[in-house]
């Protein structure tokens, strides 16, 4: 379970305001960005590194990991669901049928026929 920071957000006085983080266990991934509260200090932009801004984050964001590894189980499972999903077309009188779903290696390709101008 670790945090990431893909881009700072820095103001006129190159000062971090923002950060754009990333929430990553075995499971997938979160993401957004966060406004920090207040830039932070007098730590000159060259020495804000990844882990820096990562510890600012930390200290602010009221999420915690067990939280956000929660969150993405929730996300995991909720498209585990989904995929089990099928589409029925209602029949008056009779029995739903299943609707034929075509898979991109099943859809039919068509190769766009060539056009001949005249001169």
């Amino acid at each position: 379970m670790t945090f990431s920071i893909s881009q700072m957000i820095v103001d006129g006085n190159e000062k971090v305001v923002a950060v754009n983080w990333a929430f990553t266990n075995e499971d997938g991934s979160l993401s957004n960005q966060f406004k920090l509260a207040e830039p932070y200090g007098d730590t000159p932009l060259a020495e804000v590194t990844e882990e820096k801004a990562v510890e600012w984050l930390e200290a602010q964001l009221s999420n915690t990991a067990e939280e956000l590894t929660a969150a993405i189980t929730r996300a995991k499972e909720e498209q585990e669901y989904a995929a089990t999903l099928s589409a029925y077309n209602a029949n008056s009188g009779e029995a739903p049928t299943k609707v034929a779903v075509e898979t991109p290696e099943e859809a039919p390709t068509e190769t766009p026929e060539e056009t001949t101008t005249s001169e």
